[in-house]
């Protein structure tokens, strides 16, 4: 059972490597030393409570732009009438 977890890790992990290497190949040369520096600093200093940050804001930043779509589409409420 526990190989089973390992390997599937393992290929979570390179299907993971390869979307983060189709994005940088794509980059200009400016933004891909910016993502080299995050991931340097990823590498080397970043603790746990950090990612766990930046994690929540990324999930922020996805409700956001759900958020801004709504709105355009109209769907949404009088936030009076809600709140009552």
């Amino acid at each position: 059972m526990k190989a089973k977890a390992i390997r599937k890790r393992r290929s979570y992990a390179g299907s993971l490597r390869k979307q983060a290497e189709a994005r940088l190949a794509h980059l200009p040369l400016d933004r891909l030393r910016l993502a080299a520096e995050f991931l340097r600093h990823l590498n080397e200093y970043a603790d746990p409570d950090i990612v766990e940050e930046l994690t929540k804001a990324a999930r922020l930043r996805r409700a956001l732009n759900r958020a801004e779509k709504q709105i355009a589409a109209g769907r949404v409420h009088d936030w009076r009438k809600v709140r009552n």
